[in-house]
């Protein structure tokens, strides 16, 4: 198996195509990779508009 198991720690990766490129940076322990890049005009604005009320709830419940 290819990957990296086991490791606490991995290198950032660029993920790029003919616009635009992303920076990948890896939590190995939780097992989880980020992806880094400009914030385009109409995500941004979905974000600034959703409720997250309810997402709050979720988590403070599953927490307990």
């Amino acid at each position: 198996m290819i990957g990296v198991k086991g490791q606490i720690k991995a290198e950032p990766m660029t993920l790029s195509n003919d616009k635009e490129s992303y920076t990948l940076k890896f939590d190995c322990k939780p097992c989880e990779m980020h992806v880094m890049g400009k914030m385009k005009p109409h995500i941004f604005k979905i974000a600034t508009t959703v409720d997250y009320s309810s997402a709050d709830h979720y988590l403070s419940q599953s927490q307990t």
